[in-house]
């Protein structure tokens, strides 16, 4: 439980650090809120802990004492601001009354925090992605003990930004063990919820009721609710620029040093997260506009002033994830590799995901109505590659027209619609990715790539009513019960996401619990080459691996993360070579036969119900297979020609 220690060490700093950064940088007569606090609080912990995972990634000095003594030295120096500032933090982070509604209303989150921190400690780590590139990186940060351009099957592992990668890295190396790699998803979420409350009480006034409507509303959109206890950044990534968009908003208003720099902090996080935080230079560029002209205005901008504060960007983007981009020119020439089939500049995007995403919550059968083909479109609500914002998200753009009508004014009008138009442009920016050879309405995943935005809409409606109910004696109790309201969604999505997650079902998490023989299978697909491997052969076993996208890696390293695995690279079309230590060698091709069937071209019910799984094949994915077919020294032990698995072992071992 090492990493405990490093975490505890580090959000104490962290909210040090946060009272003494707006005593520097904020404005006396506008000091932030309990809530406010809490959310840079959160930020500058995250900001910590990945700086100095870097650090000592860069120079290949990761491991558990390294990482102790740096959160301790800081611990230390922090110190005597924590040993002065203990009522500080008790006015700023605790209610200074009990409020029972307030309580009950939050007890659903806690128990969900709960039970997903146990699901993870007994269930398989998922979904695709996790095992095909999360996890498998974070391993190869791990043994390494730092960061290197990785020898792997695909781009993904080589090239996409790494700071939840080395966050579960961290994890890995503290603990020697995976089994506590999903708190990483539960810190984001936590962090996600912190970042929605602090702009909601920017936005509508210090207070209790409005924020918890709003916070608790967020946080149960399905994708949410998923992405908490499966290992993916999606929500980690919502959480940088919800902040990233509130701070630089206070900033371009005001004027304060703080946001600047909590603005810049988040979004470098989001940068170093995931590719699509890059949209973020953009989308803040009017905020940046909007204080430059404010800056004229008075006659205070200075160019030495400004030179500073982009040479101070500059050196926050490479400490806190931006060198994974130098990493990338290095070794290839330019700073953005795209991982094939992934790609950018799908415009329909921008006028059918908008419709379909809010129109999905209104159906109830695990599909979308696409009204221009006449047809249901696959779209299950409790699979996180193909969630949904939930319906209280869809009914906030439904009331959004009346807030702006009621509300437009009220609070920090300009804030608002300044992080509010940063938001909608991070948001459409995201929405053209494209998928190559894939379906047309791959792009429901892009929801999880969103998560930021429907705390927007639910800032603007929900938060606002909360507040003028809960300011009036006569309607202060509906207010109440508008709070019990957001509870009560709250219960209700997150049982839905506990009985119906297709990855990780309360079923199977209970008999997990029970026999530990489920504890390294998967509910969705338990023939993968590379589980066969992890289930036959033994701890010190070598293995290669010959895979392509979304391939899963991490099963074959084995439940105590100590097998060898080589890859093998066919692409090049000569005959593989493949180590004499190796006995097993795993082939896992999918990708072709998943979607690549030619009259798959939509996601209609009926194309997927025919042709999901029903692709063949390319020449390039057979190349091993057929080689070791041919090779005396192997033999076939596993073969799922449908999925293209397969599993040989030599001969003479």
């Amino acid at each position: 439980m090492l990493f405990s220690i490093f975490f505890l060490a580090l959000a104490a700093v962290g909210c040090a650090a946060s009272i003494r950064l707006w005593e520097w940088g904020g404005a006396p007569d506008d000091s932030p809120g309990r809530f406010e606090a809490a959310s840079s609080a959160g930020l500058l912990s995250l900001g910590l802990a990945v700086a100095i995972s870097w650090s000592l990634a860069l120079f290949h000095v990761l491991g558990r004492w390294t990482l102790l003594g740096a959160a301790l030295a800081v611990f230390t120096l922090a110190w005597p601001t924590l040993a002065r500032l203990r009522t500080r933090f008790t006015t700023q982070f605790v209610p200074t009354r009990g409020h029972a509604l307030v309580v009950l209303a939050v007890a659903p989150a806690a128990l969900w925090v709960a039970y997903i921190v146990v699901r993870g400690t007994v269930v398989f780590p998922f979904p695709h992605d996790a095992l095909a590139y999360h996890l498998p990186k974070a391993l190869f940060i791990a043994r390494a003990h730092g960061y290197a351009f990785f020898d792997a099957p695909e781009l993904r592992l080589s090239t996409f930004p790494a700071n939840y990668e080395l966050l579960l890295a961290d994890v890995i190396t503290l603990d020697g063990t995976d089994t506590l790699t999903g708190v990483v998803g539960v810190l984001a979420y936590l962090l996600f919820g912190a970042t929605v409350a602090g702009l909601t009480e920017r936005w509508w006034g210090k207070g209790t009721l409005h924020v918890v409507a709003t916070t608790m509303l967020s946080l149960a959109m399905p994708t949410v609710l998923l992405g908490s206890g499966a290992h993916k950044n999606d929500v980690l990534l919502a959480a940088c620029i919800v902040a990233a968009a509130h701070f630089a908003a206070r900033w371009a208003v005001r004027g304060e040093r703080a946001a600047l720099l909590l603005a810049m902090i988040a979004a470098c996080l989001a940068a170093g997260t995931k590719v699509n935080g890059l949209v973020l230079v953009g989308a803040l560029a009017p905020l940046g506009l909007w204080r430059i002209r404010a800056g004229w205005r008075r006659a205070n901008a200075r160019a030495s002033r400004t030179a500073i504060w982009l040479g101070a960007g500059l050196l926050l983007f490479f400490a806190l994830g931006g060198i994974a981009y130098a990493y990338n020119f290095v070794h290839l020439g330019r700073p953005l590799v795209a991982s094939k089939p992934n790609g950018y500049g799908d415009w329909r995007n921008l006028w059918m995901f908008p419709y379909l995403a809010f129109a999905r919550p209104l159906s109830s059968n695990g599909a979308s109505w696409v009204p221009w083909k006449h047809a249901y479109w696959f779209w299950p609500q409790w699979d996180l590659h193909f969630s949904t914002y939930g319906l209280q998200s869809t009914l906030a753009l439904l009331a959004m027209p009346f807030a702006l009508a009621r509300y437009r004014k009220a609070g920090q009008a300009t804030e608002r619609a300044l992080a509010s138009l940063a938001s909608a442009l991070a948001w459409f920016a995201m929405l053209p990715v494209s998928v190559e050879n894939a379906p047309v309405g791959f792009f429901e995943g892009i929801v999880r790539y969103t998560l930021f935005f429907p705390p927007i809409l639910l800032a603007w409606t929900v938060a606002p009513a909360i507040k003028e109910l809960a300011e009036s004696a006569r309607g202060r109790t509906l207010a109440g019960w508008g709070v019990a309201g957001s509870s009560a969604v709250y219960l209700y999505m997150a049982v839905n996401a506990a009985i119906g997650d297709t990855y990780a079902p309360f079923s199977f998490v209970a008999a997990a619990f029970v026999d530990p023989k489920y504890s390294r299978t998967s509910v969705t697909w338990t023939v993968r080459a590379a589980s066969w491997v992890d289930a036959n052969a033994a701890p010190e076993d070598s293995i290669a691996f010959d895979g392509a996208f979304d391939s899963w890696i991490y099963p074959a390293y084995g439940a105590d993360l100590g097998r060898k695995v080589v890859f093998l690279h066919s692409e090049q079309g000569e005959p593989v070579v493949i180590p004499p230590n190796v006995k097993w060698v795993a082939i896992d091709r999918s990708w072709s036969c998943v979607f690549g069937h030619p009259k798959f071209v939509d996601f209609s019910l009926a194309s997927w119900g025919r042709y999901i799984l029903r692709g063949k094949p390319l020449p390039e994915d057979l190349i091993v297979y057929r080689q070791l077919v041919a090779d005396p020294a192997f033999r076939l032990v596993y073969r799922d020609e449908k999925a293209n698995q397969a599993v040989f072992a030599r001969i003479d071992h």
